[in-house]
């Protein structure tokens, strides 16, 4: 899997997590102190996030940051 890929699959499991805690995109970029803009683009695989804005990320969605990387076991949304 090549490092385009890897972050599509990080921007699924994102927006995956997002949705099962029912928030905007808005709603978690507030909580996670991001921007709109940078939320669609780590969904979208055109940003590569810091260690601390994924960190941040799992926190804010209540998932453990190992969680984000699971891309094996979650299927194309």
């Amino acid at each position: 899997m090549d490092e385009a890929e890897l972050r599509l699959q990080l921007g699924k499991r994102v927006k995956h997590f997002r949705r099962l805690s029912r928030l905007t995109q808005a709603q978690l970029a507030e909580k996670a102190d991001l921007s709109v803009n940078y939320i669609s683009e780590i969904k979208n695989g055109l940003a590569s996030p810091t260690l601390k804005t994924l960190l941040r990320l799992a926190q804010e969605l209540n998932v453990e940051i190992d969680e984000l990387f699971k891309f094996k076991q979650f299927g194309n949304e």
